[in-house]
């Protein structure tokens, strides 16, 4: 299926259901899609995850409703919130204001559109970005093992605006360890509640402290792949996944808890020298995991 027609049939999936209980793995499910795989296409191309999508979309049709006049429990209840509580917080997050102060500060009300993919990518919050293509080509990945190592850094959820600054604060410690280099890692997880990114440096050797955290990524055999950061990523992200599908018989699926932090789950690692983000040469190493050692 293409990966356009893909994301839109998502997204159409998402709108009907937003008054229902849904997860990524519905979604991912309705476009015959691995959740963690479909998780990183969908990020890649909207810039958003499917997870902040339908958040995003709940919000901002309540601050519609509650402009017509509906109760905020009922406005909660609709949108999947078990509690005006919790709605309260997460509409004052997106909003700004409590659902409170819809009355007189209705004018105020942020919108978020259904996205969608045509030459351009539209809705969302009104910022437009074009889809760069770049010519066709197969990503083949080069087979690597690797010896378990030790990255020192955060735990992050995606979307949250401190990824990077996280990244900055390990690296401007002057308590920070003997660091390998200044290369970024991140290690990607997709449990079904959504993404989540534990962001860090590789340290020479285990040494604890308590301005960061550390992860020891296990000793396994690789496929690396050289991700064109210059150029839409949703294209190659997709012919990993191609690669991945043609090739499930050569190695062992499994899964990863992160040492009790996460819920097992699918995850990639991410690897980039941290000069302008991705370095002069925009390409960034995806880690596929072939093998635990």
């Amino acid at each position: 299926m293409d990966w356009i027609q893909s994301i839109t049939e998502a997204i159409g999936y998402m709108e009907e259901n937003l008054e229902n209980e849904i997860d990524i793995e519905d979604v991912s499910n309705q476009v015959f899609a691995s959740g963690s795989h479909f998780q990183r296409i969908f990020n890649a191309v909207t810039s958003i995850t499917i997870g902040d999508y339908i958040r995003n979309r709940r919000l901002s049709l309540a601050g519609l409703d509650l402009l017509a006049n509906s109760k905020i429990i009922d406005v909660a209840m609709r949108y999947q919130y078990d509690t005006s509580e919790s709605f309260s917080k997460a509409f004052t997050r997106f909003h700004g204001f409590p659902p409170s102060a819809v009355k007189t500060q209705g004018n105020q009300i942020k919108r978020f559109d259904p996205i969608a993919i045509d030459v351009f990518i539209k809705g969302g919050f009104h910022m437009p970005r074009k889809i760069l293509f770049h010519k066709k080509r197969v990503l083949e990945p080069q087979i690597s093992e690797k010896d378990a190592f030790y990255l020192c850094g955060f735990l992050v959820a995606p979307g949250s605006g401190s990824l990077w600054e996280k990244y900055e604060s390990v690296t401007a410690l002057h308590e920070t360890p003997s660091l390998v280099d200044w290369t970024a890692y991140e290690a990607r997880f997709y449990p079904p509640e959504g993404e989540q990114v534990f962001i860090g440096c590789q340290q020479e050797k285990r040494e604890e402290s308590p301005h960061y955290e550390l992860l020891a990524v296990p000793a396994a055999t690789w496929a690396v792949f050289d991700v064109d950061c210059k150029y839409d990523m949703g294209p190659q992200y997709v012919a990993i996944d191609w690669w991945i599908a043609a090739n499930r018989d050569r190695y062992q699926h499994f899964s990863w808890d992160a040492g009790g932090r996460v819920i097992a789950s699918e995850f990639v690692i991410c690897r980039y020298e941290h000069q302008g983000k991705f370095g002069k040469d925009n390409i960034m190493e995806m880690w596929v995991p072939l093998k635990i050692r």
